[in-house]
Formats: structure tokens, sequence, C-alpha cells
């Protein structure tokens, strides 16, 4: 199961910048996926760089959250920052998408287990809430073991190259340039008989990040 975490409202970032991203994601066969507004925390450099230029527009703390737009974009309105940020969410995860996504992987026991996950993870968060507050999640517990099991399988481990290499078929987010950094020493861990590599996607842009 692979986690992709995006950030949007760089500075090379325009309205086209969300269905590429969603588009890339899906196609890639991302299992979740969980998108964030760019957020100049106080203290930071980031944060320094934008106070300097008036492109702070709130100090309410409480909105520095990373859903909501607490700075002036570049390319793009505050509003259609969060408009599009709202709909890369709703895209992602509607029906179409998560079949879609699911149907990237090879083996029919991990498309069923990426759909389950996907779905279970937006689609049914009012059952969860449901089930956690009559205390009966022990009950489930068989079922989220059967789903989050790793998959078995006797093809050999991908290659780091492999998935290096896979850069170069990445699309461009604005100006952005999405990394793959494959840590060995802190990426890859095995469980059971299978090997599983979390790839950390990074999102630089002119080294402010």
């Amino acid at each position: 199961m692979i986690n992709g975490s995006f950030v949007f409202g760089l500075d090379g970032d325009d309205c086209d910048v969300f269905p590429r991203t969603v588009d890339w994601a899906v196609q890639i066969g991302i299992t979740t996926a969980t998108f964030h507004i760019l957020t100049p925390y106080p203290g930071t450099a980031l944060f320094t760089d934008m106070a300097a230029r008036n492109r702070i527009q709130t100090q309410d703390w409480d909105l520095y959250d990373t859903r909501h737009v607490v700075y002036r974009p570049s390319l793009l309105s505050p509003e259609e920052l969060k408009r599009g940020y709202d709909w890369s969410y709703e895209e992602f995860y509607r029906w179409g998408s998560i079949f879609e996504a699911a149907s990237a992987h090879k083996s029919v026991k991990h498309r069923m287990k990426h759909f389950f996950y996907s779905a279970g993870w937006k689609k049914f968060e009012r059952a969860w809430d449901f089930v956690i507050r009559i205390k009966q999640l022990s009950q489930i517990r068989p079922l989220l073991e059967a789903v989050l099991a790793p998959v078995e399988t006797s093809a050999a481990p991908v290659a780091s190259a492999d998935i290096l290499g896979a850069q170069a078929s990445l699309p461009a987010v604005g100006r952005c340039q999405l990394q793959i950094d494959l840590r060995r020493e802190r990426m890859q861990f095995r469980e059971n008989s299978g090997t599983y590599y979390v790839l950390d996607i990074l999102v630089k842009s002119n080294g402010v990040l």
C-alpha cells in the first residue's frame, strides 16, 4: 500500500496542476492520497520570505492546517487554490478513480486489496466512526488484517534502478518536479516473504522546500 502526499500552491502551480497530479496518482496506482495546501508556518524561511513580500493574508494560526489558503499564491487566486484542493480529493476518491487505480496492479488479489483499502479510507468514514463509537472495532479486526496483509509474490523485488528510472515518465507539475527519493536505509522494510518499498514523493520548487 502506498500513500502519496502532494502539496499544491507552489509558485509554479497553475490551474492545470490539479488534474495532472490526480491523473498521475490514479494511473500509477497510488492506494491513498493526501493533498495539502502549501502553508508557510511562522519561524520558517518560507514564512519570512512571504511576509517580506507582503504575501501573508492572515495570522489566524487556526487556519494554518494545510487545508486553508493563508497566503497569496503566484499563479492562482486563493479561491482557485482552495477549489482545486477540494476537487482533487473528490476526484481521486470517486468510485471511477478507485477502480482505475486498483486496475494498475497485476494480480487480482492486489487489485482487491487496493480497492477495499482505498474505498474504506474515504467512502466509509461514517461507518468507521460508528464502529469506533460502539466499541466494536475488535469484531472487524480479522477483516482489517486481511486487507492489510502483504500480497505474496514469487517475483523478485523491484530494483531501485527501475524505480528511480521511472522519474523520466513523471509529469511536470507546474514548474515543479515530482521526484522519487529511494533511501534504502529507511524506505525498505521486509514483512513475511515480501519486500516492500516506501516511496517518498517530494515536491521541490527552486529550493524553497
